[in-house]
């Protein structure tokens, strides 16, 4: 699912179009981080209010700009997988 998405990011910021969402993160870390932030909190709301419909939209839109931290800094896939999947 993960390795899908990175795909997805990597095709998008390919177009180098300025209207892309995922350039525009790219280019601007502190927007990216402002993003991670705010969807975080997002999903904890969502938690909190116990909305599982919400919880699912918030939990995706957070993957997203965490993908986008793996594309833009090229922290290596298998890596993040390996880290997941090794038992604590």
């Amino acid at each position: 699912m993960i390795k899908n998405l990175i795909k997805k990011i990597k095709k998008s910021i390919k177009t180098k179009n300025k209207n892309n969402y995922s350039n525009y993160l790219i280019k601007n870390k502190e927007i990216l981080i402002r993003k991670i932030s705010e969807e975080c909190m997002e999903f904890i709301i969502e938690i909190f209010k116990n909305k599982k419909k919400r919880m699912i939209s918030e939990f995706c839109d957070l993957l997203y700009h965490i993908t986008v931290v793996l594309v833009k800094y090229k922290l290596p896939y298998k890596k993040v997988k390996k880290k997941l999947l090794k038992p604590n």
